[in-house]
């Protein structure tokens, strides 16, 4: 994610979707985008597969 930290950037907001099939997973993916963003940025909701459609 450094790499591309100016890609991120440059958006108004990213969604991460993942749908919680292993929860080592979603932690490892909590915890970088927390750190890369910053934790104060970050907002986690727990969401709905029907919420959203995937493109």
């Amino acid at each position: 994610m450094f790499d591309h930290l100016e890609y991120f950037q440059s958006f108004d907001g990213v969604k991460v979707h993942y749908n919680n099939g292993q929860d080592i997973v979603r932690q490892a993916l909590e915890r970088s985008i927390d750190f890369v963003l910053s934790k104060g940025v970050v907002v986690h909701r727990k969401t709905s597969m029907a919420d959203y459609r995937l493109e």
